[in-house]
Order: C-alpha cells, then structure tokens, then sequence
C-alpha cells in the first residue's frame, strides 16, 4: 500500500495523514507471490484494490475468530429480540409513543451488546493489543504496515509525535475496523431504512471509538519494545559494536510518550 502512495506522496503530510484509510490504493497483480494471486479472483484490469485484497485475505479469519464470532451472535441475537428485520425507524418513533421508555430501554441493551462485541475485540479483562481477540494473522499486517508507516513518517522531519500517532492510530482502525469488523455490525445496504442494525452498528463503532486510544496506546508501546529487542539483539551480533536505537524506534519511543489527542480516536 505504502509503496504505491509514496511513489505519489513521498513526503508524508497532514493531509495524507487525515486520509489514510480512505486511499482506494491499487495494486498491481504481479505484485503478489504466487500463492497469494492464487486467492484473488482477477477482474481483468491486473490490479486489486488495497481494501480488496484485505478484505480477501483477513474476512475468513476474522470471521472464525472470537470478535467475528461474537460480533455475529449478538448482532442475531438483538434483530431476533427486537423484530429486526422489519422494524424501522418510524415504527420504533411510533413504539416509543405508545410504550414511553421503549427507545431509551433499547438504546440501552443495544449499547450493552455492542460493549460486548467491542470488549472481545479489545480486550476483555483489560484494553490491551496483548488481549486482543483479533486473528494474529490481522495483527501481524497491522505491525508490519506500521513499521513502514513510522519510515515514511522519518522523511519529515516537521510532523510531530502526536501527528504521526494520529496517522499509526487510523492505520489501524482502517484495517482492523473500517474495512472488517464494522461491516459485519451494519449488515446489509438493504437494511440502511431498519432501526435495530443502524442502532447495533452505532454502539458497536461507538464502543469501539471509545477505548480505541488506549488500544492504540498498548500497541504502540509493544511494538516499541520489540523493535528495540531486535536492534539490541542485532547489535549483540557484532563484537565492538554499542547498542544504539534506530531512527524508527526512537520516533515510536516519542510517539509512545506523546499525549494523547484530545477527540480520543482516528478521523472519521
């Protein structure tokens, strides 16, 4: 992905930062190892897009994992509960009217399940990247575009810590909820007129959106100390040599440190 936007951005900027997960960047099929062309259909153009290949890569897995899981079972659950498929949002206004404390009673066991859903994805006893239930496989890609990230980030020296972990913290909630977890919670585009999936999807995102920052925070901060342990084992392997930290791990160590941003999560 990076690749492709830095041959047109090779510096990265605030503007690119406040659309990073909105890039519809294509790549070239003849990118892919073979094993990995042989999983994505060709439309006849030789390229894919980013958000597709993701897509077809990580679906499946999230799918199997907890978070897809749970996020499925809850979201059946509240449409069975609530006449989902066919209440609307003028029905639910009209129920309200008949029944006063209906919307708030359902508003309020709406949000509890979407608590749930986000809490697994997150981390159940505590919001930590260590008790995510994301499939390791999505939190592998996540590191690794972060990794590139962070050195595209070192082209400019005028971006600050706190702008460049705007720009990790989108990334990821890009790819872990933007392009998957959340489209699981809205359901089909025939559905948009139905009031439980856009109330099950608003307190899903609202969940998530609210301890988004401090999964962010454990992630950067992991990843920091693993980049250090590989430079200081690195420079181990060289007799004479004195550990020193990369320019990359010292920025994440900055960002680590840096204060939060004060609307606590990435740009819609």
């Amino acid at each position: 992905m990076f690749a492709e936007l830095r041959a047109t951005k090779p510096l990265l900027t605030m503007d690119t930062i406040n659309q990073l997960g909105r890039f519809e960047t294509q790549i070239s099929l003849d990118q892919l190892s073979p094993a990995l062309r042989a999983k994505v259909m060709d439309d006849g153009s030789g390229k894919i897009s980013h958000a597709k290949l993701v897509k077809t890569l990580f679906l499946r897995p999230l799918l199997d994992s907890a978070v897809g899981k749970t996020l499925l079972a809850m979201r059946a659950a509240v449409m069975n509960q609530y006449d989902g498929d066919s209440l609307t949002l003028v029905d639910r206004e009209i129920l309200d009217q008949q029944d006063p404390g209906f919307k708030q009673r359902l508003q309020l066991n709406i949000e509890d399940q979407g608590k749930a859903c986000a809490a697994i994805a997150l981390g159940l006893t505590e919001i930590a990247i260590a008790n995510t239930q994301f499939p390791p496989e999505l939190i592998r890609l996540w590191k690794s575009m972060d990794h590139e990230l962070c050195d595209w980030a070192e082209g400019n020296p005028a971006l600050e810590a706190a702008d460049v972990k705007k720009a990790r913290a989108n990334l990821g909630f890009d790819l872990l909820l933007t392009r998957l977890m959340l489209p699981l919670a809205s359901g089909d585009k025939d559905q948009a007129q139905l009031a439980i999936p856009s109330m099950f999807f608003a307190s899903v995102k609202n969940a998530l959106l609210a301890g988004w920052p401090k999964f962010v925070d454990s992630f950067i901060a992991t990843v920091t100390a693993e980049r250090t342990a590989l430079t200081n084992a690195a420079a181990v392997m060289k007799p004479g040599t004195t550990t020193t930290t990369s320019a990359s791990t010292t920025s994440t160590t900055a960002i680590a440190t840096a204060s939060p941003r004060t609307n606590g999560g990435p740009e819609d």
